[in-house]
């Protein structure tokens, strides 16, 4: 008896809607059971704002772990750093004042030796020196060369007169 109610009622629950509505119905089911969309964009919302809180949360571990390093190198290290550089920059100022002193010797020293006179004097003496000996040597190789030109004319006059003596005509040039 119990089933002939059900469908005496679903009978007139049927006749009460229209076929519009029955479709509207049919297709709001469908949807619910078949059209993840929704639910789908919920857990895509809700696994991208996890991530996002999650990385955010590493970044920040980042940063933290990054500003207690920077802090305890300000804390002790810079310390440390100014007494190293202190101790070496001292070192490196007597250097630079011994390398002073050098500088300022050898320039006392040029200074010397560019007004001691004799030094100069025997400096032109050289140069006129060796200006005279390019001279002679020029001089010398000029006569040399004088010298090869006239025994060249001498040994061609010797020829030819040899030539004539003795009336040997000359030879074609192969």
């Amino acid at each position: 008896m119990a089933t002939v109610q059900i469908v005496s009622h679903v009978t007139s629950i049927l006749n009460v809607m229209t076929t519009s509505d029955i479709f509207k119905d049919i297709s709001s089911i469908w949807t619910r059971l078949f059209d993840h969309k929704v639910f789908l964009h919920g857990e895509i919302q809700f696994s991208l704002r996890e991530y996002e809180q999650k990385r955010n949360d590493i970044e920040v571990d980042h940063l933290f772990s990054l500003l207690e390093k920077v802090a305890d190198i300000k804390t002790t290290q810079i310390n440390r750093l100014k007494e190293s550089v202190d101790f070496s920059l001292l070192d490196v100022d007597k250097s630079l004042k011994e390398a002073l002193v050098i500088c300022n010797s050898i320039n006392d020293l040029e200074t010397t030796y560019q007004q001691d006179s004799a030094t100069e004097l025997a400096r032109n003496s050289r140069k006129v020196e060796w200006e005279r000996f390019i001279d002679s040597m020029s001089a010398h190789c000029e006569e040399i060369d004088t010298t090869f030109e006239e025994k060249q004319e001498e040994l061609e006059k010797l020829y030819l007169d040899l030539e004539n003596k003795l009336s040997v005509t000359s030879l074609p040039n192969l």
